[in-house]
């Protein structure tokens, strides 16, 4: 037996069946990443035994089933990857005594029932993903102590009430995304102190009344998205001084502009041949296992133009691949623009395959390479 095993990585293959009980009995195990396989049933009670566990990623699976409270016992998990699945009810109150925990990734699964109020004591969270289930009630005033937090996805679940005040304590936070659920009352005036704030997404709600001059404030930010509300009163001129943000509609850039805007917000337009919002939320959205995903690249490139082919089609494909690592969700895992020009530089097709074989969920693949192995 494996007694001494510390690290165990099979993921990204072709592996079926259930997660053997018998991991359990790896009580040096640190480190288990199975993701990105075709794994099924439930997450066995055995892995409760894993005390030494800081890092637990079972996504992109099939894996049923419900969340199981145990994983609260291990107080040594950093991160818990268990988004893309099919794992139902709902989220472990329990999971909010793990203080060691940065990184709690549940989204796109069928979870249902209230966001704990318990994460609220998880003091070092830096990204909670919690989106595309079917959460329902209010967004918990305790997630304001996660003073570390800066991601925060939400969006596309059944959360009503107003946007808690005490989410204007998040001071950490550069990518808010609320967009996609029911929720109601005012934008709050206090968001314009989240001086990090690169994105904010409230979209598909019922808010009303007026947008706040004080989002004006916001510097860095680049992505601002309030469509489809009960919004009212003018566009506040305050939003003219949002520079990032205007960056990422047109080509003007500096020697500091963001690698976010400049590697992959423009360069996607430049290829698409249109602002590539819509498609940049549908992979933020979508990196869990929907067809849209399935869409050939060649489709989306800008139909005005002639077909690439040959070492062109190599190109365009190396581009795309690029400015996706440009829109990775956590600044950490994007490249610097020296990494960009030395990837341009020194270029190979990421591919061997035509262009027209190679689909949009390959890219993303490719993208997320790191992040799950």
């Amino acid at each position: 037996m494996l007694s001494s095993l510390n690290d165990l990585r099979l993921s990204f293959n072709s592996l079926t069946g259930t997660i053997p009980a018998s991991l359990g009995n790896l009580s040096n195990l640190t480190t288990l990443y199975i993701g990105k396989n075709q794994l099924s049933g439930s997450i066995p009670q055995e892995l409760g035994m894993l005390s030494s566990l800081n890092d637990l990623r079972l996504s992109f699976n099939s894996l049923t089933g419900t969340i199981l409270a145990f994983l609260g016992n291990l107080s040594n998990l950093t991160t818990i990857y268990l988004h893309t699945n099919q794992l139902f009810s709902s989220i472990p109150q329990e999971l909010g005594m793990l203080s060691s925990l940065t990184n709690l990734e549940l989204s796109a699964n069928n979870l249902t029932g209230t966001i704990p109020a318990s994460l609220g004591n998880i003091s070092n969270l830096t990204t909670l993903y919690l989106h595309a289930n079917q959460l329902s009630s209010t967004i918990p005033a305790s997630l304001g102590n996660l003073s570390n937090l800066t991601t925060l996805y939400l969006y596309t679940n059944q959360l009503s009430g107003s946007i808690p005040q005490e989410l204007r304590m998040l001071s950490s936070l550069n990518d808010l995304r609320l967009s996609l659920n029911s929720l109601t009352g005012t934008i709050l005036t206090s968001l314009g102190n989240l001086s990090n704030l690169t994105t904010l997404y409230l979209g598909k709600n019922q808010l009303s009344g007026f947008i706040p001059h004080e989002l004006g404030m916001l510097r860095s930010l680049i992505d601002l998205e309030l469509s489809t509300n009960i919004l009212t009163g003018t566009i506040p001129t305050s939003l003219g001084n949002l520079t990032n943000y205007k960056l990422a509609y047109t080509m003007e850039v500096s020697e500091k502009c963001d690698i976010y805007s400049f590697g992959g917000v423009v360069t996607l337009e430049a290829i698409i041949g249109r602002h590539p919002g819509d498609l940049i939320s549908s992979f933020l959205s979508l990196s869990f296992s929907l067809s849209s995903h399935d869409v050939l690249l060649e489709d989306v490139l800008d139909q005005r133009l002639a077909h690439p082919i040959n070492r062109v089609a190599e190109k365009v494909v190396l581009v795309a691949k690029i400015a996706l690592t440009c829109l990775h969700t956590s600044p950490q895992s994007r490249p610097t623009m020296q990494q960009v020009y030395q990837k341009l530089l020194n270029w190979k097709s990421p591919f061997t395959k035509p262009l027209r074989m190679i689909t949009l969920r390959e890219l993303i693949d490719l993208r997320n390479l790191n992040e799950a192995s």
